[in-house]
């Protein structure tokens, strides 16, 4: 009797095992046997014709609104509200930093950093910043605080942000304070 049992226990173990790797082999096949086509892939420059769009809009935006801003070569936009008198940060440099960034079109609110939250304002890298970001920065120094109006080609781009908040080619706002530049 009990090597019956021994025997039981032993097929239903061998049934069991026999089960799950058939069903994880049959599970893995592919029911067609086409090869898989990515497709074209994705383009993430911008056209001169996608960023003349974007800067028309950004124009528009400026009149509608009655803002005065300077423009750069690159497109992106700006207004010093106040200018500070420390140090000018470089790429190498690290920045310390609060902000207020919003949606251009919709006018949403997508994250912001306040004295309430950090006297000081948080860090980075100016090589880990956006590109409009870090351009808008070198155009002032510590204890400025500067409005930034960015095509989504100097921001998130043609894919957005990684976590998805910003949709693909957003223009942002950005209202930064520049608190401290750590030179490197």
């Amino acid at each position: 009797m009990k090597k019956f049992r021994t025997l039981k226990k032993q097929l239903m173990k061998n049934i069991f095992i026999a089960f799950t790797l058939s069903f994880f082999f049959f599970s893995c096949s592919s029911d067609d046997n086409q090869n898989f086509d990515p497709g074209e892939p994705i383009n993430l420059e911008y056209t001169q014709e996608e960023k003349d769009t974007e800067l028309q809009w950004i124009e528009n935006y400026v009149l509608e609104n009655n803002l005065s801003t300077i423009a750069t070569d690159s497109g992106l936009h700006y207004t010093v509200i106040k200018r500070g008198d420390g140090l000018t940060p470089i790429d190498e440099d690290t920045v310390i930093f609060h902000f207020k960034t919003s949606v251009a079109k919709t006018g949403e609110v997508i994250g912001e950093s306040n004295r309430e939250n950090n006297n000081y304002g948080i860090a980075s890298p100016m090589a880990s910043l956006l590109e409009g970001v870090r351009e808008g920065f070198k155009l002032v120094n510590e204890g400025s605080e500067i409005m930034l109006i960015v095509p989504s080609y100097l921001a998130f781009g043609k894919l957005g942000s990684i976590d998805g908040s910003i949709p693909p080619e957003t223009i942002m706002i950005y209202n930064m304070e520049l608190n401290i530049v750590l030179k490197n």
